[in-house]
């Protein structure tokens, strides 16, 4: 069964940390590739409420000029943590870029998709990916991406696999005017406490 990304469609926040029978195939869609969905029974119980809770990702106003803690309705989405959360840290990479002009609606453009969607699939099937988000690309074509992790062994477990090398060499032949990469310690617990730290 795939869920779909609209968690208040599929799940009880306020009841999260109730018992969910995992079926082997239950599923839900965590990122902009529907045919890619995260399968829920490959994660512990919280990672497994954190990906749900994720459904509910959705940037702020202006979120491509605000620092990565702002850009997101976080406050919304780990109100619905419950008390009893255990303290858990998860991993989070931020890819802010500027596609080159000569990029645009290009050849190399569209095999850089190609293999983002690639590279998202095969991201899934090793393991760890919460969530996968990318914006649509402004004006001025900047853009902001985001993935989050169980942890940071997972992200560069993934990173090391061929469609996102394959990803990487298009981008350092230039597809980007420029581009960053941050990352940032997801601290959330109990009581609804949860940070977003520099890692």
């Amino acid at each position: 069964m795939v869920c779909t990304a609209l968690i208040q469609e599929n799940f009880d926040c306020s009841s999260i940390t109730s018992s969910i029978q995992l079926e082997e195939d239950q599923s839900i869609i965590s990122s902009p590739y529907p045919d890619h969905p995260l399968n829920l029974a490959t994660l512990d119980k919280s990672s497994q409420e954190v990906a749900i809770l994720l459904q509910e990702l959705q940037p702020n106003e202006g979120y491509l000029d605000l620092p990565y803690t702002e850009a997101f309705n976080w406050s919304t989405i780990f109100s619905k943590i419950p008390h009893n959360f255990p303290a858990t840290e998860f991993y989070i990479v931020a890819f802010r870029s500027c596609l080159a002009l000569s990029s645009v609606n290009s050849e190399i453009f569209s095999e850089l998709h190609a293999h983002d969607e690639q590279a998202h699939c095969e991201a899934n099937e090793s393991g760890g990916l919460l969530k996968y988000w990318f914006g649509v690309a402004a004006p001025d074509r900047r853009n902001l991406a985001t993935c989050v992790w169980v942890n940071r062994d997972w992200s560069l477990k993934a990173s090391r696999l061929p469609q996102h090398n394959r990803a990487m060499e298009l981008i350092q032949r230039g597809v980007y005017e420029d581009w960053d990469l941050d990352r940032y310690r997801l601290n959330v617990g109990g009581g609804k406490q949860w940070s977003i730290t520099q890692y």
